[in-house]
């Protein structure tokens, strides 16, 4: 352990974690604001349901390839200069977007004629540049979702190089919430901005995008680049000194990092389901006014962050109490899942008190699933956090991605989200499954491995 952390007061670490939750909250805010204002945005500018799919997958793939790439430097780098410019970068794309039938208009008349036509007719770059407000919108969502990758190693490795095992749960869950508490203020943003004149759902992308410059100087002035030096973790599965292909090729690292795949795409389907859809279709299926869907859109959020931050907590509080820290993590995963289960209930509920409640429920047990994923993820490996956090994360995006886009195109075909709602209430049980059954697998292996040596 350095010097830095030694001296370095438990106030100042809890502190830095309230940083990383205005980190998350305004990466949520620049996220959110197009799913928030889809309906006006997709009439306003005749955007489908499948290209507003389309867009949730383009910030995906993004956010997938920039991850691969944040995490590789992340490892590299001092995250102390490399948070800043991944937040700066999503800011910049964030104000954009409210600039984006201007850029598309911009990047459609660049692309040469001779580009835009295959044997007489129009190829898909050709259709797609007749398509520049959606062009547009794709741009700024690429761009946001590259940038916003460099979010999770950067803060990921925050919290595993400041915090014990044992305070990492709370310290997760403290940063994950404001994922939520960014959803709840960004439809007061834009129900305090925008109106009933065309247009004016622009002024909510420029003002959240701006918000990102006053994060940088707190964050430069709290955090000196030997506070964030690597430092062996006991429970880590990299003891020794490696390179990745030999942690990669171990027996333990393999059948965790297995379990872990299926958790992190099981727990995004969920989230990033309600996430992009919950607005559209709580208008579309129900017709609750727009008033409404905000208000309900932030209590939905201030229960996930309920959610967020009672699993971080509950999880100290029974270690506290005598119970191992995997098994206390496990009981509160575990319940978390079976909150997100009574989804199953919204697609036959009918428009009433009890659908509000069942959706307020979801919303806490889906974003109480992370805290726990985080911390047991950074036990794979003390040396390589940047990098194995983003391979997880990366597979996720992909995943997630294909399923916005299908599901986008199957609400088009069916007039259904019923589809949807059904598999993200469903799949976090598939990761307790594959934690049941691989983890502790792993941890025998483990055991058995060290008493033989």
């Amino acid at each position: 352990m350095n010097d830095s952390q030694t001296t370095r007061s438990q106030s100042w670490r809890w502190a830095v974690c309230i940083l990383l939750l205005f980190a998350t909250m305004l990466l949520y805010m620049d996220r959110q604001t197009l799913s928030q204002m889809a309906s006006r945005i997709s009439k306003e500018l005749e955007l489908t349901n499948e290209e507003i799919g389309l867009l949730e997958s383009s910030f995906g793939v993004a956010f997938a390839c920039g991850m691969l790439i944040f995490g590789w430097i992340a490892d590299r780098w001092s995250v102390r200069l490399l948070y800043p410019i991944a937040l700066l970068g999503w800011s910049a794309a964030g104000v954009a977007t409210g600039y984006a039938p201007e850029i598309g208009a911009w990047i459609s008349g660049a692309i040469p004629g001779s580009l835009k036509e295959s044997g007489g007719e129009l190829n898909w770059l050709g259709r797609l540049a007749e398509r520049p407000v959606f062009l547009g919108f794709a741009a700024c969502r690429l761009v946001l979702g590259f940038f916003e990758s460099g979010q999770w190693p950067c803060a990921l490795i925050t919290t595993q190089r400041l915090l014990a095992a044992k305070d990492r749960p709370l310290g997760n869950s403290i940063l994950q919430s404001g994922a939520s508490l960014g959803a709840i203020l960004t439809p007061v943003v834009v129900l305090l901005m925008m109106d009933d004149q065309p247009g004016s759902w622009r002024a909510p992308f420029k003002l959240i995008g701006v918000l990102g410059i006053f994060w940088v100087v707190p964050w430069l002035l709290m955090i000196r680049k030997s506070d964030l030096v690597r430092r062996d973790d006991p429970d880590s599965v990299d003891q020794e000194p490696t390179d990745l292909w030999r942690l990669i090729t171990q027996p333990v690292f393999l059948t965790r990092y297995l379990a872990l795949l299926v958790v992190v795409v099981a727990i995004n389907l969920t989230w990033q389901y309600f996430r992009a859809w919950l607005p559209k279709m709580l208008h579309d299926t129900w017709s609750y006014s727009d008033k409404f869907i905000y208000g309900l859109t932030i209590a939905y959020y201030l229960s996930a962050d309920l959610g967020c931050l009672g699993a971080g907590a509950a999880a100290k509080w029974l270690v506290k109490r005598g119970m191992a820290l995997h098994t206390a993590r496990m009981t509160v995963f575990g319940t978390c899942c079976g909150i997100t289960l009574i989804g199953l209930l919204i697609p036959a509920m009918p428009r009433s008190a009890i659908l509000v409640i069942i959706i307020l429920f979801v919303g806490f047990g889906s974003l109480g699933l992370f805290p726990n994923y985080y911390s047991f993820a950074q036990e794979l490996s003390s040396r390589s956090q940047g990098k194995v956090g983003a391979t997880l994360g990366a597979t996720t995006w992909v995943v997630t991605s294909i399923m916005q886009w299908t599901l986008g195109k199957s609400i088009d075909e069916t007039k259904s989200y019923a589809l949807g709602i059904r598999i993200a209430s469903f799949v976090p049980l598939l990761g307790l499954l594959a934690m049941l059954l691989l983890w502790n697998k792993a941890a025998k292996r483990r055991v058995e491995r060290e008493a033989v040596s």
